[in-house]
């Protein structure tokens, strides 16, 4: 990755802040029913991680499968983005502002577990402040990939999730399938035939 410049820094640091503040927006309520003070990257983590919640609640009940799949989820989100992110990235979310009262990191993981459950068990509620909130973090994938050019774009990494748990799950009804439907097009997301015979591949040799 090239070095930017310190204009182009202070513009990436601009959108980063720029997104970030419309997802707090977005799920002010949220955070303050729910007590909870994140920092950048940790509203980032768990505005990411929240599709797996709302596609978990689709069949209207929580198995022990799916418990493990948010536990995995809240273990692995921050140890993953902890990994994948550059010094150069990291410190630009250093940047911004913190709220009082910040959430330890050392307890994240295990605070994103709870939010998830709970969010799989009032989908209804929320979804909308969460989808909100994503379209502002979907914002910044052209940001996060200049940093980690590797990375996945984010909204083939969020669809990708929401097909797993969906051809993991899918019932008779497909009822599931219209969540889906209708999730993607409140984001402006959609999959090619070639994403979902991959998944449905790697599904079917699990």
């Amino acid at each position: 990755m090239t070095q930017p410049s310190d204009a182009e820094r202070e513009k990436h640091l601009r959108s980063l802040k720029e997104s970030i503040t419309q997802a707090r927006y977005a799920l002010r309520h949220y955070t303050n029913e729910r007590r909870l003070s994140l920092n950048a990257e940790q509203l980032f983590e768990l505005v990411i991680a929240s599709p797996i919640a709302f596609a978990i609640s689709w069949d209207e009940q929580v198995d022990e499968v799916e418990k493990q799949i948010m536990q995995y989820a809240a273990q692995s989100v921050a140890f993953f983005f902890n990994e994948q992110f550059t010094p150069e990235l990291k410190a630009l979310f250093e940047e911004l502002p913190v709220p009082d009262d910040l959430l330890d990191d050392r307890r994240f993981p295990e605070v994103l577990f709870k939010e998830l459950r709970y969010l799989a068990a009032h989908a209804g509620e929320w979804q909308t402040a969460f989808t909100d909130a994503l379209k502002a973090i979907l914002q910044l994938d052209p940001l996060v990939r200049h940093y980690v050019p590797e990375l996945k774009p984010l909204a083939e990494t969020i669809t990708e999730t929401l097909l797993i748990i969906l051809l993991k799950n899918i019932g008779s009804d497909h009822i599931e399938e219209e969540h889906l439907y209708t999730m993607l097009s409140r984001l402006g997301l959609s999959f090619s035939k070639e994403l979902y015979m991959r998944v449905l591949d790697q599904v079917s040799n699990d």
